[in-house]
Parts: structure tokens; sequence; C-alpha cells
């Protein structure tokens, strides 16, 4: 999962993307075909909201929403 957070946030950086279209992208790469929506939600979630430390919440990346 966490090649596919990296391949996530890349994805973003290089276009703005909705999370359905994402997760349907991500879904035709060999690795991912098997990849339940809940588990990709996750991610992004991760990723949006940040990861929580003790000296409180690392940058995190944008996805729109539909």
């Amino acid at each position: 999962m966490d090649i596919l957070a990296q391949q996530i946030v890349a994805m973003c950086a290089a276009e703005d993307w909705t999370e359905d279209a994402l997760f349907h992208s991500v879904r035709r790469a060999y690795p991912y075909r098997n990849l339940e929506r809940q588990a990709f939600d996750e991610i992004v979630e991760m990723l949006s909201e940040g990861i929580a430390s003790q000296r409180g919440r690392y940058a995190a990346t944008c996805i729109a929403t539909v």
C-alpha cells in the first residue's frame, strides 16, 4: 500500500483527479486489479488528512471530490 500511496501522490501532482477516476485508473494496473474501494479510500483519506504524529500532522495531497 505504500507504493500505491506514492503512486497516487505522483498522479495527483501531475493532474487533477476525481476520486472515482483515480480509483478506476489505479485498478487498471495489474498489481491493483483486485484493490477494494475501501482500501483505496483509506489511503486517500490518509493522504488528504496527513499523518498524525506527536509534532502534529504532516503534509497531504489534494484530490477533488465530486
